[in-house]
């Protein structure tokens, strides 16, 4: 499709059928209807209305986890597949608190053991049903299933520590700070786009749990990410995708006010060499739009608009960010020249950002640009006298 003019507002985002790409397109067929299939087998549960539960019973209740654990990875058949993670949930739900917490847990113990087995439907298969019980006693598997070598099991690892994060944050401790802690160092050795926008999604959801108090935790845990891409990018190690930042931006937005001014003027910092680097990348990558407008190339126009969507939204979150850190409202207007379409508008305003910035934190413009490391010189020894 021809677009004759360059994008300058963000578009509706696409949903989660890219989760589909971390599959290789195998996950549109897994959640496909299940066909009920014969699960009487499966060893006795205690019932689920005790007031408590023993170790014995607990010990049922692992059996069973481990039974249905190596079903789902004996087998790659969807429909299989579905019937088990269905089976899950069939006997979680019904069950009181003391039920499904005993049970949580001895799940969390079954597939934890199996997390590298080498059928991988099978284990996605464990990792959804775990996110789909949004029981904090599962947390310590999705701290390790955030760092498994698979993607799609890291993808599920974040969306079970979305379902729980109300729990963790009202429980407080250990649990939650090392939550936050694992989302910044393993968000920073990311290199997937659809995870680590996941990453920072899961960070936007527990800042927004209302009773939410380590702002500190989770805005060390964000700039640990932020500041490892921006070297990355420094050293031509890689970019940025623009949709991973903006939602990084937006997580800026609601920690950044919480904390103390050492850590907001890290996060503008970083929001500055961000922002310089989307409007470099979108205006030059605009000025290749008009040229090959000018030459009729609607293959070209259309690969280029694709790639300038991104930085859109990028450029409009970034800049809703650093107004609201920099407390200045009526700041320069990147977003509102890029919407004009105005390439050299844009690059003066980013230019006006980065005055005003340096001017507040008392620095040089040229800091907040992204620059590559300075070139080490080793001295040459002195000669040996002789």
């Amino acid at each position: 499709m021809r677009r004759d003019s360059l994008p300058g507002r963000r578009r509706k985002r696409l949903g989660c059928f890219w989760i589909g790409v971390l599959l290789g397109g195998s996950l549109l067929g897994m959640l496909a209807p299940p066909v009920w299939a014969q699960v009487a087998d499966l060893p006795p549960l205690p019932p689920n209305d005790l007031p408590s539960y023993s170790e014995q019973e607990r010990q049922r209740m692992l059996e069973w986890a481990k039974e249905v654990v190596r079903r789902l990875t004996d087998t790659k058949d969807q429909k299989a597949l579905a019937e088990l993670r269905d089976a899950v949930g069939r006997a979680y739900r019904p069950g009181n608190v003391d039920f499904q917490d005993a049970l949580a847990r001895q799940w969390s113990t079954a597939v934890a053991e199996k997390l590298d087995h080498a059928n991988r439907l099978g284990m996605l298969s464990a990792l959804m049903v775990t996110a789909d019980l949004r029981n904090p006693g599962t947390v310590r598997v999705l701290w390790e299933a955030i760092k498994s070598t698979q993607p799609a099991q890291r993808y599920y690892g974040l969306r079970g520590l979305v379902g729980i994060r109300a729990s963790l944050v009202q429980l407080g401790g250990r649990q939650l700070t090392e939550t936050i802690r694992l989302l910044g160092d393993r968000g920073a050795v990311e290199d997937n786009p659809l995870v680590l926008r996941e990453f920072y999604d899961t960070m936007n959801q527990y800042a927004r749990v209302t009773e939410f108090l380590a702002n500190r935790e989770l805005a060390t845990a964000l700039l640990k990410v932020l500041e490892t891409r921006i070297e990355r990018v420094a050293d031509d190690r890689g970019g940025f995708d623009g949709q991973s930042e903006a939602a990084a931006a937006q997580v800026a937005a609601l920690v950044g006010p919480r904390v103390e001014p050492s850590l907001n003027r890290r996060l503008i910092v970083a929001l500055v060499k961000m922002m310089d680097w989307a409007v470099g990348r979108y205006t030059a990558r605009g000025e290749e739009y008009n040229k090959a407008k000018e030459a009729d190339d609607e293959e070209a126009m259309a690969e280029i608009f694709a790639s300038l969507r991104p930085l859109v939204i990028m450029i409009e979150d970034g800049e809703s960010a650093l107004k609201l850190l920099t407390e200045q409202p009526d700041g320069p207007a990147v977003a509102a020249r890029m919407a004009d379409g105005k390439l050299i508008e844009m690059k003066l305003e980013i230019l006006k950002w980065r005055k005003r910035v340096a001017e507040m934190l008392k620095v040089n413009p040229d800091d907040l640009l992204i620059q590559p490391p300075a070139p080490t010189t080793t001295r040459r020894a002195a000669p040996a006298a002789g």
